[in-house]
């Protein structure tokens, strides 16, 4: 008797996870397809591209400077750097050898209409090399911003983290605005 009330569960939930994952991509790629769409119409950089082009006005902000993109504000509060990350409910993770982590604590505000999934930029270092955001981060990091919907106006505050090399003592942000020829450089340290 209980198996046969346990596997509709199951299956429920599979359904569920299933649904909702699926859902995420799917918004993820209806505005990445949207933004694609209108920069290549008039020729302009997506604000996630990093490299500034050689025409590119480069505007060096520091910690707390707010930057201003098409659909979103943000300044990053704070940075620091870390051998270990741990959350109240998740695993810690320890830095692999010959690498450090570093945690930005930023503010984001959706302008738009509508809301999106917020998609962190690359962290380049004093060596031009650039890094992604560290993939083990989820459940590793309290208040973790790389997998919240923004819904529009509504200030949210979180965590990214990226792993680099133990070798890089200065790193920075770089985002292209798009619609314009300026790169924002956030340096962090």
């Amino acid at each position: 008797m209980m198996k046969k009330k346990i596997v509709p569960i199951i299956i429920g939930v599979v359904i569920f996870a299933v649904g909702f994952f699926s859902g995420i991509e799917y918004s993820k790629y209806k505005i990445r397809s949207a933004l694609s769409d209108a920069f290549s119409e008039t020729g302009l950089s997506s604000e996630t591209e990093t490299r500034p082009a050689k025409n590119e006005v480069v505007i060096t902000k520091a910690i707390g400077d707010e930057v201003e993109l098409a659909t979103q504000i943000w300044k990053a509060v704070s940075v620091k750097e870390s051998q270990s990350i741990s959350s109240k409910y998740g695993t810690p993770k320890v830095a692999k050898e010959g690498t450090k982590f570093v945690i930005v604590n930023m503010d984001v505000t959706n302008t738009t209409k509508d809301e999106f999934m917020f998609e962190p930029y690359k962290l380049e270092d004093n060596f031009d090399r650039q890094y992604s955001t560290y993939s083990d981060s989820i459940g590793s990091v309290d208040n973790y911003l790389n997998v919240r919907t923004l819904s529009p106006g509504v200030k949210e505050n979180g965590n990214i983290v990226y792993e680099i090399p133990s070798d890089s003592t200065g790193y920075s942000l770089l985002v292209l605005k798009a619609g314009t020829n300026e790169t924002y450089k956030i340096v962090l340290k």
